[in-house]
């Protein structure tokens, strides 16, 4: 409330509303689920930092959440700088059946260090394309070698189980969550075991589910953010 306040302050005074502020208010708004005042104040210092990519993506990043590719494309650059942005960019090109114009982006962005959660976020979009391209098996065996790359890499496995899912195999995302399964220790977060719950839930696998949360999650209200993800 009072990066909100700070921000709505600069406003209506006709300050200059710093990049900073608005970003920090922004996310605040949005981990509380306000979105309107969140667009409100990224709207507002746009108008005054319209090239700022930080305050693009997170406009991007909105627009995207709310089945909005268009604008998303339309709040960032066609070729971003930011990582995270290209990601946006990447999957929003995908969503608006645009898969040529995706890969040649991603295939741009070859050779370039991410940060583990980008690259499967851009990897995401390039398995994505080749679905929508018709282009299964370059789907699959793109998947596997990351896989055989990264055998422990569960987000990769995740994406396997997807990928075959996108193309109504059934049994080929079993198989790849079976894969998944065995990956599965101790010491594997929790975050992991909950996107492989939602996997094992969209196969009908409620037992896995069990398997995978017991004595992870709280059973009592204290932890109602959590059961929500699940």
């Amino acid at each position: 409330a009072e990066l909100y306040s700070q921000a709505r302050d600069a406003i209506e005074k006709g300050y200059v509303l710093l990049p900073s502020t608005a970003q920090n208010a922004a996310l605040a708004l949005r981990l509380v689920e306000n979105i309107a005042r969140a667009k409100e104040i990224l709207d507002a210092a746009l108008t005054q930092f319209p090239d700022d990519e930080s305050l693009r993506l997170q406009r991007a990043i909105i627009a995207f959440c709310e089945n909005d590719p268009v604008g998303a494309l339309k709040a960032l650059p066609n070729t971003p700088s930011d990582p995270e942005a290209i990601s946006v960019v990447a999957n929003a090109l995908v969503a608006t059946n645009k898969p040529d114009e995706e890969l040649a982006l991603l295939n741009a962005t070859e050779g370039r260090s991410f940060p583990g959660h980008v690259k499967t976020g851009l990897l995401s979009a390039r398995l994505n394309a080749y679905v929508n391209r018709g282009e299964r098996q370059i789907a699959i065996d793109t998947i596997t070698q990351r896989i055989v790359a990264e055998p422990h890499n569960l987000n990769f496995r995740v994406l396997q189980i997807r990928t075959h899912r996108m193309m109504a195999d059934e049994s080929g995302a079993t198989k790849a969550f079976e894969g998944a399964l065995e990956e599965v220790t101790d010491q594997t977060s929790l975050r992991s075991r909950l996107e492989l719950s939602l996997e094992a839930r969209r196969l009908g696998r409620d037992d896995a589910v069990v398997d995978l949360l017991k004595g992870r999650v709280a059973t009592d209200r204290e932890n109602e953010t959590l059961h929500s993800l699940i």
